[in-house]
């Protein structure tokens, strides 16, 4: 279940979040998989690249959905803002954790290595990229 059509929630947050060309950030409504749906999972933002929204269950009533993803909506600009320290990896991924408000913001960061590519490897996938560890913590 949606409970926020794309209208809305392009209105809450057109003018606030950019990508990193300056343009509108894109924002994606998709499932949870079965370990997301496990997890609790109900957003997941990528500073300065997506904002993803996952389908809520069909149990929970809409008013209330809706209250959850405004609730993400509304936390998105200052999670823009912060200062991350330097990393390795892409930046940060903010998760939204929970069934009711307040949700739990958990910050993670991924560290890739990438594989040696040897002469047989052109086509098979020699270039993809090994996660190596996760780093997350609470977001106060």
């Amino acid at each position: 279940m949606f409970p926020l059509q794309l209208p809305e929630i392009l209105g809450g947050i057109a003018s606030q979040l950019k990508d990193r060309a300056g343009t509108r950030l894109s924002v994606v409504r998709r499932n949870p998989s079965p370990s997301e749906a496990k997890e609790g999972l109900v957003a997941e933002f990528r500073p300065g690249r997506e904002l993803v929204l996952l389908s809520l269950s069909a149990e929970m009533p809409n008013d209330e959905g809706a209250q959850l993803w405004q609730g993400v909506l509304e936390s998105c600009p200052s999670l823009a803002a912060r200062r991350t320290s330097p990393n390795s990896g892409h930046g940060p991924v903010y998760a939204f954790l929970g069934s009711s408000p307040p949700l739990v913001v958990v910050e993670r960061w991924y560290h890739y290595q990438t594989r040696k590519y040897r002469s047989t490897d052109k086509f098979t996938g020699g270039l993809n990229r090994k996660l190596v560890r996760l780093d997350e913590k609470r977001v106060q």
